[in-house]
């Protein structure tokens, strides 16, 4: 078996829809990434990984997140939270990890509300949200099997509005190297005639808002712009980390066809 291991600590739901066409080819390469989840903060993570089990349904979260990466406790507060965004409802669920309380909950999230047993499952492609509620730095690993499609190609629908998503690939990205997202997005000349590109800065547990420019020329046309002081975008969407992509109202779902940037054979 060829083991691909990705080691980086991160500086800087329905989130979104997959095309189940798509044909994966198993390789049987597994990767991992590691994550820092700095005291008291939130990190918006991404799950780029297909199914260990080759299944398309996509994974609980404690199949994910492993809890010996997070601290459990018995409610929102003590315990580390995981937030989920749904889609279709434009709206967040919020679920805690509990310990102390016994089989069988203990080692399973909560819905913070309900105390419902979460059933959502976290697919390929998806960002979700961690928020620590500890005084100490935990480092959170996610593995799987690292993508590979047999047309090269994976293709994730943005529809109308807010989607979380992440980069479909075990690999980063430069945001402004390559044609990630641009082909079919809709620009504009300003934040609100263009769609929307949401990354969140760890360090400054804020939001850093871009738009995709066009009509202003081929200096700038096709690139993402910060949409308050309008420089060029740097940053890079690294393995395990989410983002947002907001599609510009009364536009028609895009479909993002993003080719594999390696090769396992």
């Amino acid at each position: 078996m060829k083991m691909l291991r990705f080691m980086a600590v991160a500086m800087a739901c329905a989130a979104c829809r997959t095309v189940p066409a798509q044909e994966a080819t198993s390789v049987n390469a597994v990767g991992s990434i590691k994550r820092t989840l700095p005291p008291g903060k939130m990190i918006l993570a991404g799950f780029n990984w297909l199914q260990l089990d080759g299944g398309t349904n996509g994974l609980l979260p404690r199949e994910i997140v492993s809890t010996n990466s997070v601290t459990g406790g018995d409610s929102a507060l003590t315990a580390d939270n995981l937030i989920l965004w749904n889609r279709d409802a434009q709206a967040y669920r919020t679920y805690f990890l509990v310990d102390g309380f016994g089989p069988p909950y203990d080692g399973k999230w909560y819905d913070v509300n309900t105390f419902a047993e979460c059933t959502n499952r976290i697919r390929h492609g998806d960002g979700f949200w961690l928020r620590s509620n500890q005084s100490t730095t935990q480092e959170v690993t996610f593995t799987g099997e690292v993508p590979a499609f047999t047309s090269g190609t994976n293709t994730m629908l943005l529809e109308e509005g807010l989607n979380m998503f992440t980069y479909p690939f075990s690999a980063g990205i430069l945001v402004n190297t390559n044609n990630m997202l641009y082909e079919n997005a809709k620009g504009g000349d300003s934040a609100l005639t263009a769609d929307n590109l949401i990354l969140w800065n760890v360090d400054r547990q804020a939001y850093e808002t871009y738009f995709m420019v066009k009509g202003f020329g081929p200096d700038y046309d096709n690139r993402w712009y910060d949409v308050n002081t309008f420089a060029l975008c740097t940053n890079s969407l690294d393995v395990g980390v989410g983002a947002w992509y907001r599609r510009l109202s009364g536009e028609s779902t895009m479909s993002w066809n993003e080719p594999q940037p390696y090769d396992l054979d």
